[in-house]
C-alpha cells in the first residue's frame, strides 16, 4: 500500500515561545502480512521532505520499519517495532543515523475507544559526535477513533 502524509510539529520552550516549526511531507510504501488470526508482520519504507523555521533545523529523512503485532486477547494487543532512519540536515551539512526499538500495549474498550502504553529506546549516531545520544521514552494515551 502507498501512503502520503503531512505532519506539522511545533516545539515550544519553557516560556511557551516557539523554538522551531517543522512541516513534513512524506511518501511511503507499507505491507502487512497476516501470520494467523492473532498476529501479523508489517514493514515499510518512507521518505520525508522537511521544511523548518528556523531553517538551520531543516532536515529530510529516509527510513524503514519492521514490526510485529500480537493480539493476546480480544481487547489486549502488543506491538514490537524497530525503525532505522537516516536524517539529512540540509542547512548544516550533517547526517544522522537513528534507530528506535519500541513496544506498545493497547487495550480496546470498544470499537471507538482505547488506551495505549508505550516504551521505546532510541540510538542516534551522527557524523558530528556532539549529536550522538541514547534515549528512553515512555508514555500512555487514551484515544477515540473515527472510522468511515
Amino acid at each position: 500500500m502507498a501512503l502520503a502524509r503531512y505532519a506539522l510539529t511545533e516545539r515550544l520552550g519553557r516560556d511557551g515561545g516557539q523554538i522551531v516549526t517543522d512541516h513534513g511531507f512524506s511518501l511511503g510504501l507499507q505491507n502487512t502480512i497476516p501470520r494467523g488470526r492473532s498476529h501479523a508482520l508489517g514493514f515499510g519504507l518512507i521518505g520525508t521532505l522537511g521544511l523548518s523555521d528556523p531553517s538551520f533545523a531543516q532536515r529530510s529523512q529516509i527510513g524503514g520499519y519492521a514490526g510485529y503485532q500480537l493480539q493476546l486477547t480480544r481487547s489486549l494487543g502488543v506491538d514490537f517495532l524497530t525503525r532505522p532512519v537516516v536524517y539529512f540536515y540540509t542547512k548544516s551539512d550533517r547526517t544522522d543515523f537513528n534507530q528506535i526499538f519500541s513496544i506498545a500495549l493497547r487495550y480496546r474498550f470498544s470499537d471507538w475507544a482505547d488506551a495505549n502504553a508505550s516504551f521505546s529506546y532510541g540510538i542516534n549516531r551522527s557524523d558530528r559526535t556532539v549529536f550522538d545520544y541514547d534515549v528512553v521514552t515512555s508514555g500512555a494515551t487514551v484515544g477515540l477513533s473515527l472510522r468511515f
